[in-house]
């Protein structure tokens, strides 16, 4: 139960602050798209698209309502998910997607590799330029996320099909299983489902 570690988050709304938030939030996404336009149009203006890598990616998701939830501080998917847009000269193919799993972490070694730079020792992420060349080649099992709010960690396996997910304070831990394929909106927690023992 998610009110269990997110007492004072969990505000109700009313209909129309619900529809006046979706509304902002979805005029912000022509209002990005037009500034991402803008840079890649002055890039080609100025003689630099050939020369220059473009990543576009953001920090976090957020939830509009889903799970009577706003803003973000979850480990459910809409918050954890987020996106990322990646165009190398002469290495990306034009308008091709990759399914497999990556994490904000792997930026930097990515951006290393690709700029011939050493990398330090202590960096968390992979690389994921051999993704760039080959989109659908096998990659990492799994993707991680830590959250912390109210007093409350949370951290989160999420594998291609299942997210696991633990909250734990000094008094309480709460856990999630979601079978992403069969409920990609995380509304059936299966942790306590004995089928899913192997999972968890």
């Amino acid at each position: 139960n998610y009110d269990i570690f997110n007492r004072g988050y969990h505000h109700p709304v009313t209909t129309e602050a619900a529809r006046r938030a979706v509304l902002a939030y979805y005029g912000c996404l022509p209002f990005i798209d037009a500034q991402i336009g803008l840079i890649l149009e002055t890039l080609e203006r100025q003689g630099l698209a050939d020369n220059t890598i473009v990543i576009i990616f953001s920090d976090h998701g957020f939830q509009l309502g889903e799970h009577g939830l706003w803003s973000k501080y979850t480990l459910f998917e809409q918050s954890t998910r987020v996106p990322l847009l990646v165009r190398v000269p002469g290495t990306t193919t034009k308008g091709a997607a990759c399914d497999e799993m990556v994490e904000l972490v792997d930026l930097v070694p990515t951006l290393c590799e690709l700029l011939n730079m050493p990398q330090a020792s202590n960096l968390e992420g992979t690389s994921f330029v051999p993704l760039l060349t080959r989109p659908g080649r096998p990659w990492k099992k799994a993707a991680f996320t830590i959250c912390s709010i109210a007093g409350h960690v949370g951290r989160s396996v999420r594998t291609k099909r299942f997210r696991y997910a633990e909250w734990r304070s000094k008094r309480s831990m709460a856990a999630e299983l979601y079978d992403l394929a069969a409920d990609p909106w995380e509304q059936n927690n299966l942790v306590s489902d004995p089928k899913h023992a192997e999972e968890v």
